[in-house]
């Protein structure tokens, strides 16, 4: 994946954001205990039905604006925003709200990834396995809203440190 997904991503977002996507219901479809075949079965097919929508040529194209758009809006406090709301409203018993929150952190998260890869490759890493955790958790039946609480706590307590941080320079190297 690593070795294709900047190409897909340039190619179309929203196929990139699918595929993450799928491949995240795969892994917390596998990281469940005991694992249901049956949902990791469903998770891969639902994998392998987007990969072949985008190679098949059926997403749609992202534009020159777009990805310019994306290269500038890499905002990490605007995701610390996202997480802190979710919390707020897991706080009030309102999960269909927590949900759409972590639903926005991920569209969000295409246009920051590359700012949060260049200052660490682990928080990097995490987020992009923990913010389809939450995700699941929330849509879970019914919602495990104690994991999905911790997973999001952990998620704002990694990334904050990179708020502060806005430039990469040569001693980052």
């Amino acid at each position: 994946w690593i070795s294709f997904e900047s190409g897909i991503k340039e190619k179309s977002e929203q196929a990139y954001h699918d595929i993450e996507d799928n491949m995240g219901q795969v892994q917390f479809a596998l990281a469940q205990d005991p694992v249901n075949s049956e949902s990791v079965q469903k998770s891969l097919q639902q994998l392998k039905q987007t990969n072949t929508k985008f190679i098949e040529g059926q997403f749609s194209q992202t534009s020159a604006a777009d990805q310019d758009a994306s290269k500038n809006n890499g905002d990490v406090a605007k995701l610390i925003m996202l997480l802190n709301q979710s919390l707020d409203k897991i706080d009030k018993q309102d999960i269909d709200g927590a949900k759409l929150d972590i639903e926005e952190f991920r569209k969000s998260w295409l246009d920051v990834e590359g700012v949060v890869l260049t200052q660490s490759a682990t928080v990097y890493k995490n987020a992009e396995s923990d913010m389809v955790t939450a995700y699941s958790m929330l849509s879970a039946n019914p919602p495990d809203v104690k994991g999905a609480k911790k997973t999001i706590e952990e998620m704002r307590n990694y990334l904050s440190p990179l708020v502060s941080k806005t430039s990469y320079t040569m001693l980052d190297a």
